[in-house]
């Protein structure tokens, strides 16, 4: 070997004894495992998600699992009002995304059953659709059911204040307290009014609001037109034909005529009676009051026990009805069973949990001969309910089953959910292939042998 070549050699030697020794870790194998066998959970996972997105459209075809078909007359399903009410699930559609028709029932609660502001909406009410589906109605602020949140008595519209999902309206507006919403819930649209607040529906479907001059007005939602009826009210009852409307103002309690305006004292009530509600007109041309008497000590803080009377309209002869009392911190008569028996709403109060229904409120039907049963149980957090009053007679439905509910919640979301999923899918695509040729290990992953030293170790 010539100099040169030596010279070469021992650098060479010296180089490769500097270099640092290339160590294998002792768990190379386990480690090529492990990543074999995640490549194998996500292609197993892949396949499952395929199979579900396959199996989705399942949702849409008629059988056993599927949603019952959706009921627009009363007179369709006799049992149109479930008697029970569950919880919502997580992503429950709302009625302006995924109207479903007329509704039964709605219902609110305090903190709107887990609502967040993430969105804009604070509060939020359960709608029982007649078909039996659950949807939301949104709320910027809070809202409650038969006070400010009202079901028309065929249950094809819902009235709520300015801040109600849909509604046109803007905070720098000074008549916000004179705007509501009327959502038609068979399509979802919302009309805006800034005639007065809502007070009471009509039984033909008008809508009665109290202007801020206090004076009532009509308005037809479906052509706008307002019609001033230049008379004040408190509490208010449409008579079944809607052609009179009982009014109690104070202690005074008249009947005005929609058509001529003609206004008539009835009678003078004391501190302890008033107009029963809503549903106050009862067959035979009378008025049904509550009258109420002090139950302490015998009841929580902030009950009293209520008794419905009948007024007389044309001689104010005040006689009893004959309904067993009940309990609460406010009643309201929602209207009359063709039995005769009175449906009527118990509100509760919080100031003591342990009054004899808590604070979930009681939906009951008097019996004309005495008694009194339960028409709907709701969930805990269920503090007011409204009722469609034109289906009073058909209480007793069934529960929607979880997988009516599930299917229902995919059948509106996922439509929803597959464009941003599909942008998703694509770009993560993307950056695998990018990684897989940029590295060179496209289209066949490179695959770690195990030693056969290692083999025969194990």
């Amino acid at each position: 070997m010539s100099t040169e070549g030596g010279a070469l050699s021992a650098a060479l030697h010296q180089i490769s004894a500097d270099a640092p020794s290339i160590r294998v870790p002792a768990d190379l194998w386990v480690r090529g495992r492990r990543r074999r066998r995640l490549r194998q959970v996500a292609v197993v996972a892949g396949v499952v998600a395929l199979v579900a997105l396959a199996a989705v459209p399942l949702a849409w075809i008629p059988g056993p699992w599927a949603p019952r078909p959706h009921q627009v007359a009363p007179a369709a399903s006799t049992r149109s009002i479930p008697s029970r009410v569950l919880p919502p699930v997580p992503l429950q559609p709302n009625l302006v995304d995924a109207p479903n028709g007329p509704a039964s029932v709605i219902l609110t609660g305090p903190g709107g059953f887990g609502a967040s502001d993430v969105f804009g909406y604070d509060d939020r009410a359960i709608v029982v659709g007649r078909d039996g589906r659950y949807r939301y109605v949104r709320d910027v602020n809070s809202v409650n059911a038969g006070d400010d949140l009202l079901l028309s008595p065929d249950g094809r519209y819902v009235v709520g204040p300015a801040d109600l999902e849909g509604v046109q309206h803007s905070v720098a507006d000074t008549d916000w307290r004179s705007t509501v919403g009327v959502m038609d819930l068979t399509t979802g649209r919302v009309r805006t009014y800034r005639e007065g607040a809502a007070v009471a529906w009509s039984p033909d479907d008008r809508l009665l609001v109290r202007a801020t001059s206090g004076l009532l007005r009509l308005v037809d939602v479906e052509s706008g037109d307002v019609t001033p009826l230049g008379v004040a009210g408190g509490t208010v009852a449409f008579s079944p034909d809607g052609r009179q409307l009982a009014l109690q103002l104070a202690r005074e309690l008249t009947v005005f005529d929609v058509a001529t305006f003609a206004v008539r004292e009835v009678a003078a009530l004391d501190g302890q009676q008033k107009l029963a509600g809503p549903g106050a007109w009862s067959p035979g041309g009378r008025l049904a009051i509550w009258g109420s008497t002090d139950c302490q000590p015998a009841c929580p803080s902030g009950y009293s026990d209520f008794r419905l009377s009948f007024v007389d309209i044309t001689t104010g002869v005040v006689t009893g009805a004959g309904l067993d009392p009940v309990r609460a911190a406010s009643p309201s008569l929602l209207g009359w069973q063709s039995s005769g028996d009175a449906v009527v709403v118990l509100a509760m109060t919080s100031a003591d949990p342990a009054g004899p229904h808590g604070v979930v409120p009681q939906v009951l039907a008097l019996h004309s001969g005495g008694g009194q049963t339960s028409l709907i149980r709701v969930p805990s957090d269920v503090d007011r309910i409204d009722v469609a009053r034109n289906l009073l007679d058909h209480f007793g439905g069934g529960s929607s089953s979880g997988w009516d509910r599930l299917f229902d919640m995919l059948r509106v979301r996922l439509p929803h959910a597959l464009p941003p999923i599909a942008v998703i899918a694509v770009l993560v695509a993307a950056r695998v292939a990018y990684r897989r040729i940029r590295y060179g290990i496209w289209p066949r992953p490179l695959r770690i042998r195990r030693p056969a030293s290692m083999t025969s170790r194990s």
